[in-house]
């Protein structure tokens, strides 16, 4: 895909919401010059550019000035652009939760195997 930086393969939007640039001082710009990256995980991170907006504190400003509505409007206009990304993100965690409670269960059969076998060898 084009416009990746060739070292940390990050779009400029991920660059955008890592340092916690606001929707005014371009956000906007970012997004609209390449729309499809918001659905693109960040590579360093792993997270799609609004979990990421939501996770960062905003680079440019102090903590006596600093305005949350700020981040809150990127990470709203992010969330407007691709719904869709909360129903992927539901699905991936569902996902991970089952395949952690088959492990589980793997093991909790496996554990009541051999301690079924064990009775069984201490039976005549």
């Amino acid at each position: 895909m084009k416009n990746r930086n060739k070292y940390t393969r990050q779009f400029p939007l991920h660059l955008a919401a890592t340092f916690g640039l606001s929707w005014s001082d371009g956000f906007s710009d970012i997004i609209n010059t390449f729309l499809p990256a918001v659905t693109v995980k960040d590579p360093s991170s792993g997270l799609y550019p609004f979990l990421l907006a939501a996770s960062c504190n905003s680079a440019s400003s102090d903590e006596e000035d600093y305005d949350s509505s700020t981040d809150l409007t990127v990470i709203f206009e992010l969330l407007k652009t691709s719904p869709q990304l909360l129903q992927v993100i539901n699905d991936e965690a569902l996902s991970s939760y089952r395949l952690k409670d088959r492990k589980r269960l793997a093991c909790s059969r496996e554990e009541d195997f051999i301690v079924g076998i064990k009775k069984m060898k201490t039976f005549p």
